[in-house]
């Protein structure tokens, strides 16, 4: 069951190295299918939308990135020494045994938050609750007191309901059979659009990662981005090669091979640093212990390539905006703490490898306005705020700063000390989100244009104007070129 009462389904048929997966969708009483996928030979042969096509493992985009964890949820998953530590036998219905399983500390707050948000209307209106709010009160009391429910087949030892209050799972229908077609697994008689070429044959310089949602149309509040590798050049993109639900990019490594990015696991929203190889595929969590949980959004790469700095928020179910600088050593994969927890963003190393560039954002007291900053912070976390302005960018030579002017909303430079300012190109009001290319001589930024989606634009270094590197529709969004 999805949020909305939405139903996903998915139906899976596996032969040797074969699989067949078919995910339909049920709202409203109407059933379609959204995707399929026929796994043979190392390569996934996707349909969707009535679009044929072939690609590696895990880099074929989806309208949502609900598809990837609904797939990886339909993977039967069996009773073993860790999936049901901590948990209590509560009761067995003839083949059905039910645990519980104590609340993650993060889902704790967030329910009792949620609960106390609902008694406090019921008291100030002195009027009881909708019969269906009532019954979230009540489901989200007894998960406080008696846990996460779990549903175990006694007799296979299967897991048959599982996960999350907002997102549950039920698994059903499960058998060895005797004998399946071979049509089940057939891929021929079909024209498929082959992407399932090696992202780093071509010029590495010319690849990027942004997000991507192909469903969104001028106006929609509620999307679902997933992280693209897109070669500028072709504007061909596919998935980054991330095996779980939703990755979002992050930067790349000098050799240009490996990427950073940040995935999620599930449905618990926590997202970690994880670093990838984009020709073999493989993929390395980043971080332990400190990074284990939490959210971290990834900032950038030393200039010698060793260590990487990330944007790290503990899920504490509060609405503070205080953030953790965690410096990563690439080699050892351990992350430090650097500086103390506040309010900032847009975090770039500098040439000298010893400094940040970043924007804070600060109030006088609860009733002012936030103030954005330029700022610098050394490697024994001291910050020192340059110039009122937003958005920061280092260009590629990391020592000049690209950044949005506050009062104008024009583009400007300034260098390591917040002078020198100068207006950039034109001003470039119409654009947003820069990322440089490693060479020096490019630039994407986002074209806005009114009453449409923006536009993944290049332009060259100093210029007004560029090319839009895809037509595809859809929202496109933050992106990375270094």
């Amino acid at each position: 069951m999805m949020p909305s009462g939405v139903v996903i389904h998915v139906s899976i048929i596996r032969a040797g190295d074969k699989q067949r997966t078919i995910v339909t969708m049920t709202q409203s009483g109407a059933t379609a299918e959204i995707f399929r996928v026929i796994a043979r030979d190392g390569l996934w042969y996707v349909t969707d939308s009535n679009v044929f096509s072939k690609y590696r493992p895990f880099e074929a985009p989806t309208g949502s990135s609900y598809i990837y964890l609904c797939i990886a949820r339909a993977e039967p998953m069996f009773v073993n020494g860790t999936n049901l530590s901590g948990s209590k036998l509560e009761k067995v219905e003839g083949n059905i045994a039910t645990f519980r399983a104590p609340l993650e500390p993060a889902l704790a707050r967030r329910l009792q938050a949620a609960g106390d948000q609902m008694e406090a209307f019921r008291r100030q209106s002195g009027h009881p609750l909708s019969a269906e709010n009532q019954t979230k009160l009540d489901t989200i009391r007894i998960l406080l007191t008696r846990g996460l429910p779990s549903k175990v087949n006694l007799s296979t030892g299967q897991f048959v309901e599982f996960g999350s209050p907002e997102l549950r799972s039920r698994a059903g229908d499960f058998s060895f059979p005797d004998h399946v077609n071979d049509t089940d697994f057939a891929v021929d008689g079909q024209q498929w659009q082959d992407f399932s070429d090696d992202p780093t044959a071509g010029n590495l310089d010319d690849l990027i990662m942004i997000v991507h949602q192909p469903g969104v149309r001028v106006g929609a509040k509620n999307y679902d981005l997933d992280g693209q590798i897109m070669d500028v050049k072709t504007g061909r993109f596919r998935r980054i090669p991330y095996p779980g639900t939703v990755v979002m990019p992050g930067c790349f490594l000098k050799d240009r091979r490996f990427v950073l990015v940040g995935g999620t696991a599930g449905e618990t929203g926590s997202m970690r640093p994880y670093k990838i190889d984009l020709k073999t595929r493989e993929c390395t969590p980043l971080g332990s212990p400190i990074l284990d949980s939490g959210f971290s959004l990834f900032g950038d790469i030393s200039p010698d390539g060793k260590t990487a700095v990330v944007i790290h928020m503990d899920r504490s179910g509060t609405a503070s905006l205080n953030f953790q600088l965690c410096l990563i050593d690439l080699a050892s994969g351990n992350a430090r703490l650097l500086g103390k927890p506040m309010d900032m963003g847009y975090i770039n190393w500098a040439a000298d490898g010893q400094h940040l560039v970043l924007l804070t954002r600060k109030a006088k007291d609860i009733n002012s306005p936030m103030i954005a900053s330029l700022a610098t912070m050394d490697m024994e976390g001291h910050v020192t705020e340059l110039r009122r302005g937003d958005s920061p960018m280092l260009l590629a030579d990391r020592r000049t700063i690209l950044y949005e002017n506050t009062d104008t909303n024009l583009w400007h430079t300034c260098d390591l000390e917040g002078k020198n300012d100068k207006l950039y190109a034109d001003g470039l009001s119409e654009y947003g989100f820069p990322t440089p290319a490693p060479d020096g001589k490019r630039i994407l930024m986002m074209h806005f244009v009114p009453k449409a989606l923006p536009l993944p634009v290049v332009l060259q270094i100093g210029e007004p104007q560029g090319r839009a590197i895809t037509q595809v529709e859809g929202l496109w969004g933050e992106s990375t070129w270094r």
